[in-house]
């Protein structure tokens, strides 16, 4: 679909094909396109979408097109952030 845009977003082929389907890249793009253009893209996905608000049809295409995270990721994620709550009060305390 992206393909019918070329003009529109001459810089989407460019993009490093890991970084082609992350939110901020996919926001970029989007938001360089027409209300119109927006509804094409929407019109093409199956089921077909129709949203007449902007923001919202930008956020909807995105989600679509976006990366989804794997759980393993996830979970690997939340474990390497976890926080020492016993170690942050031991250290506040006066």
């Amino acid at each position: 679909i992206f393909k019918h845009f070329r003009d529109e977003m001459p810089t989407f082929p460019l993009q490093n094909i890991q970084s082609i389907d992350k939110r901020e890249i996919l926001n970029e793009e989007f938001d360089k396109l027409s209300d119109s253009q927006l509804n094409s893209i929407a019109a093409s996905l199956q089921p077909p979408i129709q949203i007449d608000n902007r923001e919202l049809l930008i956020e909807v295409l995105i989600s679509i097109h976006e990366r989804i995270q794997s759980h393993l990721q996830v979970i690997s994620f939340k474990t390497t952030c976890s926080i020492d709550y016993k170690t942050i009060d031991h250290q506040h305390r006066i």
